[in-house]
């Protein structure tokens, strides 16, 4: 991240149907459910997010944008009790 804050989360997913997928990560509750339209994922799930020593609970709406063969652009909105607690968005390029 721009700060300096490295982080690293290891997805196992699963295709459910031609345009729906499920995934796991060790910090995240539950599976997460997403679901593909041409060259879009919409990624939902909720995730532990450390907080003053503990974790608490954040819903993610994530929608991935592949902008060609080597970059995606990943938009994460984040939600707790349904108010927005937080916006990040990522590229990834393939080497």
């Amino acid at each position: 991240f721009n700060d300096g804050e490295k982080s690293q989360r290891i997805w196992t997913i699963t295709k459910q149907a031609p345009d729906r997928y499920s995934g796991r990560a060790a910090d995240v509750v539950g599976t997460a459910q997403g679901t593909v339209k041409g060259n879009v994922l919409n990624w939902q799930y909720v995730l532990q997010v450390p907080y003053k020593g503990s974790t608490i609970n954040v819903n993610f709406d994530d929608w991935m944008y592949l902008m060609n063969d080597k970059v995606l652009l990943n938009k994460a909105i984040m939600s707790k009790w349904g108010f927005k607690v937080g916006e990040v968005v990522i590229t990834f390029e393939k080497l």
